[in-house]
C-alpha cells in the first residue's frame, strides 16, 4: 500500500486528466483536498483505534481507585449490590485481558478482586457508622479521611505505600468499635476485613 501510494499522489498532484486544462482553482481545491483529506484520514484513526490490551486494564483498575477513594470520601453511596454488580462487570472485562499483562505485573489480575471485597466492607461500616457511639464515629471517620487520598493517588498511577499510621488508624477504629454497644458482628467483621485487606502481613490486632 505504501508503494503504490507515492505514484497516486504524485498523479494527483500533477493533475492529470484526459484533457488539459489550465485552470489554476482547480489545481488548487484537487491538492488541497488530496492533502487534507490524508489530515483528516489520519486523526480519525488516531482517535478512533482500540487501545492497547494492557492499557484498558490499566484504566479498569484507575476507575476501580477512583470508585473507591469516593466511598472513603463519602462522596459516593452505592448499595453493597450495585457495587457488586459494577465490581463483578469489571473483573469479567480484565479476565480476557490478564493472560497478555507482563509477566510480572505492577497491578496484578487479583487485585480487583481485593478492591471488591474491599469495596464491601467500606460499604457496610460506613453503612452502620450511623448508629455507633461518638467516639466510634470519629475513629472511623479519621480512618476513612486518611485511606480517600491513597486511593486518589492510585486512580493517577501513582503508587503510595500503606504506612503504620493508618494502620494505627484501623486498629483504632476496631477497638472502638468493638467497644461501641450498638455494633454488629457483621460491621465489626467489615472494619476487621479492611485491615486483612490493606494490611494481609501485618502482625495481628492487638486489643488496646
Amino acid at each position: 500500500p505504501s508503494a503504490s501510494a507515492s505514484p497516486i499522489g504524485f498523479n494527483v498532484e500533477l493533475s492529470l486528466q484526459a484533457s488539459y486544462t489550465a485552470d489554476l482553482a482547480a489545481i488548487i481545491n484537487s491538492n488541497s483536498a488530496f492533502v487534507l483529506g490524508g489530515v483528516a484520514a489520519l486523526i480519525v484513526t488516531r482517535l478512533m483505534r482500540v487501545i492497547g490490551t494492557e492499557a484498558s486494564a490499566r484504566r479498569l483498575l484507575r476507575a476501580i481507585y477512583r470508585d473507591l477513594a469516593d466511598l472513603a470520601a463519602g462522596t459516593a453511596h452505592p448499595t453493597r449490590d450495585q457495587w457488586a454488580s459494577r465490581m463483578m462487570d469489571r473483573v469479567a472485562l480484565l479476565l480476557y485481558r490478564q493472560p497478555r499483562f507482563e509477566p510480572r505485573p505492577r497491578h496484578e489480575f487479583a487485585d480487583a478482586l481485593a478492591d471488591l471485597r474491599l469495596g464491601v466492607n467500606m460499604i457496610e461500616t460506613q453503612a452502620m457508622a450511623p448508629q455507633m457511639s461518638k467516639p466510634a464515629q470519629d475513629a472511623l471517620a479519621v480512618m476513612f479521611a486518611s485511606l480517600a487520598p491513597h486511593f486518589r493517588a492510585l486512580a493517577r498511577g501513582r503508587v503510595p505505600q500503606l504506612g503504620d499510621d493508618l494502620l494505627q488508624k484501623i486498629d483504632i477504629a476496631i477497638s472502638e468499635v468493638t467497644a461501641c454497644t450498638a455494633s454488629t458482628a457483621a460491621c465489626i467483621a467489615a472494619v476487621v476485613g479492611l485491615r486483612q485487606s490493606l494490611y494481609p502481613e501485618a502482625p495481628p490486632y492487638l486489643p488496646r
